[in-house]
């Protein structure tokens, strides 16, 4: 009898663990939705609204609080600032490496969806086709000329053209440092949700659903598709300096 209760306790012991370890690792069940770094941090967004933070070359990362609980959808380095934006028009800023964040204020409730800078500006995109845009110094983003309509998912620049991309194979390009914004017409794209692009660099990769990619040669004048090895949905794209990945 003693063996027998002895187990049982074991048994409701295992169970109370494994509840638990289960619990915990639901409650920190978030999503890491984007990702930017200076020399000496990497900073990301999370879906709690947090950052995601590392200081030790990517090696370690603690979470923290900037302030809010909206999603964080998009990150950026600026030269010496992080900015992140998301949902519901958050806009946060941090000027030591991710560690302290401050609003900034976007002047929209739409979904933010990616920022990129453009010295001196920064540009950010979003639901409904929501282009934004401050300088450098301002904490204040206005509206810009965009055509509208269809959800914006991703936005890169090389320095001097802007392209931003999203539903229904939407493609706008800037020649103005992100003040207005010109649709180029794509023929059968498919829903679009990363583009890169290297500094000083002409061509453009974008990537989207069902594994599509499509390459611009001219600074986003025209895009060609190109053979994708599967079919699964390419949700991002970057680039160093020798290739896009």
């Amino acid at each position: 009898m003693v063996g027998l209760a002895l187990l049982a306790f074991l048994l409701w012991i295992a169970l109370a663990v494994s509840l638990g370890s289960l619990a915990a690792s639901q409650a920190m069940a978030v999503d890491l939705l984007d990702m930017a770094h200076s020399t000496s941090a990497y900073v990301g967004g999370r879906s709690d609204g947090a950052a995601h933070r590392s200081g030790a070359g990517g090696v370690t990362f603690t979470v923290q609080s900037t302030g809010g609980t909206g999603t964080l959808r998009g990150v950026a380095w600026a030269s010496n600032f992080f900015v992140a934006v998301g949902d519901g028009g958050r806009v946060v800023r941090s000027s030591d490496g991710g560690l302290g964040w401050s609003n900034e204020t976007s002047r929209t409730t739409v979904n933010l969806r990616d920022v990129t800078p453009l010295t001196p500006f920064l540009v950010a995109v979003g639901a409904a086709g929501t282009t934004l845009r401050r300088s450098g110094t301002a904490t204040t983003w206005d509206s810009t000329a965009s055509p509208g309509g269809a959800a914006l998912h991703a936005v890169a620049s090389n320095g001097s053209i802007l392209i931003a991309v999203g539903d229904g194979g939407t493609v706008l390009r800037s020649t103005d440092q992100g003040l207005s914004w010109t649709r180029q017409l794509l023929s059968g794209a498919p829903a679009l949700r990363g583009v890169a692009t290297r500094p000083s660099a002409n061509v453009f990769v974008a990537v989207g659903l069902g594994g599509r990619i499509l390459r611009s040669t001219d600074n986003g004048l025209s895009w060609e598709g190109l053979a994708s090895p599967t079919s699964h949905d390419l949700l991002d794209v970057t680039a160093d300096a020798v290739r896009y990945i």
